[in-house]
This record gives structure tokens, sequence and C-alpha cells, in this order.
């Protein structure tokens, strides 16, 4: 073993190895190698995270489930198994969270530039936030109303469109899911710290680590997703998680594509959504700082998603290629364009949602696609209209 290969050993790496050689012999001699060291350039292209593609394409299917909910009508409290549902299919933007933690690592570290880094996301991420919201802005006004933004405070009705538009910048609330975006840049913005993170020492990593999970814990997620800081300390976790993973990517892929992972990943993350759903409710983790009154159940089946995610991408290898591999592409404009849809569809269905088949899984899978084929016909539109300025407009 390199003195390279040492500095990055965890001292669990015995065990783990123990794991390995039980479940699957010709791995036995790979041990865990991590270096703390960003892969140089030419490593990284060869080194290409085969799993990402599927991963970012399954991210956006459930972000979009989510956001679907409103359009089937509520789950409530004794229906069990629709919470359940509901629970597992908010939240997921912990996984886009996640892959930008691996991607910051793999991808930008190589050939880390603060100025360059934060000029490159300016031109595909605040760009097309900007447009995209002006043109949220000026659809919501003009037809008499703003649903996700002034109705989260006590202010009067606010008819100039600057001031809406100042607002909705800084707190991103002109789309359902576009608060990502202020929080995302905050993210960049303390990309040195994170920096310091992965070429620190694997044992202050782990403390790290350790501590931003204790706090993601703690802190619930915020009402609206107003408070930038408070989802920041709330999502750290993962993004670190991320980096961490990109680090030992190695040995994590070599544990993770054990046949009995998926299985025992999926099972997990159910058997959470339903402990989460029995003592919490029905996305149970907003609140305040430090707020919770309870153990934050959803954080960890976010997790085992993420792993079971990894995992299946992982062994199925040919699912990263073909329509996953195009939507994966197109993942970012269809974050953007699904506020518009998912705008016009709550103006078709009315207050409340409206079901189709009476049970709500299905309905929530038949919204989902619908929202996500919608946006995918958008963007390949755009992309086509508008050609390479496309990633510009909206970020694809």
């Amino acid at each position: 073993m390199t003195g390279r290969e040492g500095r990055g050993q965890w001292p669990a790496d015995h065990a783990i190895l123990t794991i390995l050689r039980h479940f699957n012999p010709m791995q036995a001699a790979a041990s865990i190698p991590a270096s703390n060291a960003a892969p140089t350039k030419a490593a990284a292209r060869a080194d290409r995270l085969h799993f990402v593609d599927g991963f970012r394409a399954l991210a956006i299917i459930l972000i979009v489930a989510g956001h679907a909910c409103f359009a089937i009508p509520a789950a409530s409290g004794d229906r069990f198994w629709p919470v359940v549902a509901e629970n597992m299919a908010t939240g997921n933007t912990a996984l886009f969270v996640f892959i930008s933690g691996v991607l910051f690592h793999h991808v930008f570290l190589p050939r880390w530039d603060f100025g360059a880094f934060m000029r490159s996301k300016a031109g595909n991420v605040f760009l097309p936030y900007a447009i995209v919201t002006a043109f949220l802005v000026a659809l919501q006004m003009a037809s008499g109303g703003f649903a996700y933004s002034i109705s989260h405070f006590e202010w009067p009705q606010v008819t100039d469109f600057y001031t809406v538009y100042a607002f909705s910048l800084v707190s991103g609330q002109a789309g359902v899911a576009l608060w990502y975006v202020p929080f995302i840049a905050l993210v960049f913005a303390a990309s040195p710290l994170f920096k310091a993170f992965a070429e620190a020492a694997p044992m202050l990593r782990l403390a790290v680590l350790g501590a931003a999970l204790a706090v993601g814990l703690m802190v619930g997620r915020p009402v609206g997703n107003i408070d930038k800081l408070q989802l920041l300390a709330y999502n750290a976790f993962f993004y670190l998680i991320g980096i961490e993973f990109s680090i030992r990517r190695a040995g994590a892929l070599a544990l993770l594509k054990q046949h009995w992972t998926l299985p025992f990943l999926l099972g997990l993350a159910v058997m959470l959504a339903v402990v989460e759903t029995q003592i919490q409710g029905a996305k149970g983790d907003f609140g305040p700082w430090f707020g919770l009154a309870q153990f934050n159940w959803r954080y960890l089946e976010k997790l085992a998603i993420i792993a079971a995610a990894i995992a299946l991408f992982s062994q199925f290898a040919r699912a990263n290629g073909g329509p996953m591999k195009h939507l994966a592409e197109a993942s970012f404009g269809i974050f953007f364009v699904h506020n518009l849809v998912l705008l016009q569809l709550q103006v078709i269905v009315g207050e409340g949602g409206a079901a189709i088949s009476g049970i709500y899984a299905i309905d929530l899978a038949i919204y989902a696609a619908l929202v996500v084929g919608v946006s995918w016909v958008i963007v390949a539109m755009l992309k086509r209209v508008l050609k390479g300025r496309s990633r510009m407009v909206i970020g694809a």
C-alpha cells in the first residue's frame, strides 16, 4: 500500500473488507482506496462515474413526483399508505444535493479555479434561473395571482413587477422548485470550505460528517423553504457525503454492486418511510431551527434512497443509457420548466387536486409522468429553437 492510499484509509476499512470477502471473494483483494486529493483531469475522464446518468434521471423524476402531489387530493392521516407514498415522493431534492457534492469533487476540483467555477455557474445556473423567474412572475401577475411567494408572508398584495421579481430572485418563490437555486448559490459560495473538507485528513472528515449529520437530524427543513441558511444547515450533510463518496467511490461502489444491497436498501427506505409516517405524519420534517419534536426519520429515508439509487444504476449499467441518459441530459432544463407546467396543471385540476384512478400511488405516478413528459417535450423544443443558447435560458 502506498503512503497516499494509507492516508486515505478509514479505521473501519478492515471490517468493510471482511464483509466484501464474505459476499464476493473476487473483490477481496481490492481494498477501499481513498485519497482526499482530487483526481487529475485525465483520471477524471478515464474514471467516469457510470451511474450518474441514471441517478440524475431518477432524481428529476422523484423531484417532479414530489411536486406533483398537489394535483392529487391530499393524503390524510387516516390513509396510511398514501401518506407513506407521499413521504417517499417528497423531499428528494436531497438527491440533487448529493450528486452535486459528488460532481464537485470529481469534476471541478481537478481544474479548481474559484472564479471560473462561479462564472460557469452564473451562466449555466443563475442566468436561466433569472430568466425563468421573470417569466413565471410576469405570468402569475398577469393572471392576478402569485401562488408561491407573497402568500408565505403577511404582506399586502404587491402589484409592482420589479418588487415581486426582486423578492422572487432572493427567495426562489416564483416556482415550487426554484428555492433550490438561491440555496445552491450559498453552497457554491462556500465551495472553498468544501474544498478544504475534501483535502482534509480522513479522521477530520469523519468528524465533520458526524457533526453535519447530527445537525441535519436536528434542524427542521424551513417552512416554504424560505430560510436559505437553515436549508444549508439541513442539507450540508448530503453535499459532504457526496464529496466523501467521490473520494471513496471505488470501495463504496464495490459494496453497492453486491446483489444483496439493492433489495436491502429499498426495503430499508420503505421501512423508514413507514416509521416516518407513523411518528411524524406527512412531510413531518418542516419546522423552525432545532424545532423538531421527534427524531427526523425522513433524513435517514432519503439517505437510503440515495444509496439504493446508486446500487440500482451500478448493478444495472445498461439502465444508464438510452432514455435515462437523454433524460439526465435534460434534467436541469426539466427542473426549470416543470415549474411552469405545474402552474398550469394547478389551474386545470383546481384547488385540492383531482383523482384519476382513486389509488394515490397510481395517480401520483400518472401525474409525475405527465409533468415529466410535457416538461421534457418543452425542453426539447426550446433546445431546437435556441440551439447553443438554450443552456443560458433553461439550463439544458
